[in-house]
């Protein structure tokens, strides 16, 4: 049986037109894919762009926050080492000084009165204070540096450097009379602080007294400390952190913050 064969210029034809419409196929499915791929691609951007952007937003704000924690963290135990490491170091120290020679500092040892320097309203700071406790043996608390044992330097709330100083003395101090509401004045031994910041001075008061108020207690702001009006009531520290010195008449937040003084009343 004879085979049919087709002819050759038939062949290449339909080959042709074989090749031909495969092409095309091809060539609109990779334009089909190209198109969708660069829908996809520009979704995902544009969705990943905004969540990119969130997720910068919260980060941002955990820093923030962790910084202004860290730095409130830092702070706290700076006013923390104030409070150990000098306040209460020089209480201490007064209290050795008294015991070892039955007497405040700088009190007439001919005629002893109990009051520091022997009068009222008589401080005795500086040189004269450390001088005091060397020659009666007690050794003083490391302070600012050699020299310098009755300073204390920190930083306040804004960063900036502050220092802060004791004295010893003795001052009229408002107690609870003999009836309700009534109060009379006293002599007192007292520690003066001078150069505490508004939160630091809420601190130490809180430490003697687990309150904080500026005329009543164990720590007082000095002006407030010897008021005998009868029923009288707690008054607040005079200021806050956000209170700044001023130079020139012009106060900036950046400035360095307002600091207080007050007296400590000492056990004796």
């Amino acid at each position: 049986m004879q085979k049919h064969r087709m002819p050759p210029e038939f062949i290449d034809s339909e080959f042709k037109k074989i090749y031909t419409m495969g092409k095309m196929m091809l060539v609109s499915h990779q334009k089909k894919r190209k198109s969708l791929s660069t829908q996809l691609i520009g979704q995902r951007m544009r969705g990943f762009t905004v969540m990119e952007m969130a997720i910068v937003l919260v980060i941002v704000g955990l820093i923030i926050g962790a910084v202004s924690i860290g730095t409130n963290v830092q702070r706290g135990a700076g006013y923390q080492r104030v409070s150990s490491d000098f306040v209460q170091a020089w209480m201490t120290a007064y209290d050795r000084f008294y015991e070892g020679s039955g007497r405040p500092p700088g009190d007439v040892v001919a005629a002893p009165t109990g009051l520091v320097n022997g009068t009222t309203d008589s401080f005795i700071c500086g040189t004269d204070l450390r001088n005091a406790m060397l020659q009666a043996g007690i050794e003083l608390p490391p302070g600012r540096a050699e020299g310098f044992e009755d300073h204390y330097a920190y930083l306040d709330a804004n960063g900036n450097p502050q220092e802060v100083t004791v004295c010893f003395g003795a001052v009229a101090w408002s107690e609870v009379g003999a009836s309700e509401g009534e109060y009379i004045s006293r002599n007192r031994n007292v520690m003066r602080i001078s150069g505490a910041t508004p939160s630091l001075s809420n601190l130490l008061d809180n430490m003697f007294d687990s309150r904080s108020n500026a005329s009543f207690g164990k720590m007082r702001q000095v002006g407030q400390h010897n008021i005998t009006t009868s029923n009288r009531g707690a008054v607040a520290w005079s200021n806050t952190d956000v209170d700044n010195f001023s130079a020139n008449g012009e106060a900036h937040d950046e400035a360095q913050v307002v600091t207080l003084n007050a007296y400590v009343k000492m056990s004796r």
